[in-house]
């Protein structure tokens, strides 16, 4: 174990409600509070934890955002964290504007799902890409480091080369490129595309990043050769901290939409040490390890488990529904 960053979701509350999401929109509001960040963090200092993340939900919307960075600050941990864009107006000056929120400060990755208004404002709502173009450029005069993330879909999978070279005129750091997860919404509005095509862009992705100066990330979810992939929550470089102060599996399975499967969920920190959480987290990685151990040796895995955030999705029960509601989806005959 080697853990480096504990990642925050400050909120399952969204400004917008992009046809893509991966969290489920049928919880009510819930804010993490500021005692229970405080109160990890302390304990995580034990762990030679490097830096903090913030997702959500859109973590900018939590009520005392300021204070959540105050809080981190205090304990001189980094921070880092992803957005929107839509209320850079208000909240990047509030970070700006004070030295140490300033100094801690190590990125910011934009969400931007296009490089043409249209395809970006189609999946996240309309006058979106706009104000992530404008946060970027203010993000550049301000000398703050960011990076554009975009999650590839049907309808944007044709721009991947012209979102990195929109990032390059922005001057982000890097782009990094994400696949889909299906979730009902994404199926029904057609965004998900087959596990061939998936590979193919990921090849695709592989040889963009060869080819230019602008570095380009290659997120997690994508076709893995290695049948015994080890991705940053397996080895525990990362932990993950939902909305409600639960500690999951991992980020990108924790509150999957059309899901109500709770075997991610490892640890209750309201109610228990982050001490207790992460051997708690280490038992629940190695039987997940033995399981999978388990699936080579006898020759059961398929070529679609080398998708390893689907792997793990099937795994914890969180598509059960696919091939019920959507049995004509590719995807679906592989799902258990």
């Amino acid at each position: 174990m080697s853990l480096r960053e504990i990642g925050f979701e400050l909120t399952n509350d969204c400004n917008l409600d992009c046809l893509h999401c991966l969290r489920d929109k049928e919880d009510t509001e819930s804010y993490l509070p500021i005692s229970l960040i405080s109160r990890v963090l302390t304990e995580a200092k034990a762990y030679g934890v490097q830096r903090v993340s913030f997702t959500g939900g859109e973590p900018t919307l939590h009520p005392d955002f300021p204070g959540v960075v105050d809080a981190v600050t205090g304990l001189r941990y980094p921070y880092i964290f992803v957005t929107n864009g839509l209320n850079y107006l208000r909240v990047f000056p509030q970070l700006f504007g004070n030295d140490k929120r300033r100094r801690y400060l190590i990125g910011i990755s934009i969400s931007l799902d296009g490089a043409r208004e249209e395809t970006h404002d189609a999946v996240r709502g309309r006058g979106s890409f706009r104000r992530v173009v404008q946060a970027a450029i203010y993000l550049r005069e301000k000398k703050v480091p960011f990076k554009l993330q975009m999650v590839v879909n049907a309808r944007n999978k044709g721009e991947i080369g012209d979102v990195v070279k929109l990032a390059h005129d922005l001057q982000a750091e890097r782009v990094v490129i994400a696949p889909l997860q299906p979730t009902p919404q994404v199926i029904k509005q057609g965004l998900m595309l087959s596990p061939e095509e998936w590979k193919s862009i990921g090849e695709y992705i592989v040889n963009v990043r060869d080819r230019v100066k602008l570095e380009v990330q290659y997120a997690m979810g994508w076709y893995e050769p290695l049948s015994f992939f080890q991705c940053r929550f397996l080895t525990m470089e990362s932990l993950n901290i939902d909305y409600r102060g639960r500690l999951t599996f991992c980020c990108e399975i924790s509150g999957l939409r059309g899901s109500h499967s709770k075997r991610d969920i490892v640890a209750d920190l309201r109610k228990t040490s982050l001490h207790k959480g992460i051997q708690l987290l280490q038992e629940k990685i190695a039987k997940f390890n033995r399981d999978k151990l388990s699936l080579i040796r006898k020759g059961k895995m398929k070529d679609i488990d080398h998708y390893p955030c689907y792997y793990c999705s099937k795994y914890f029960g969180k598509i059960d529904w696919l091939a019920r509601r959507f049995p004509e989806s590719p995807w679906a005959g592989r799902a258990p």
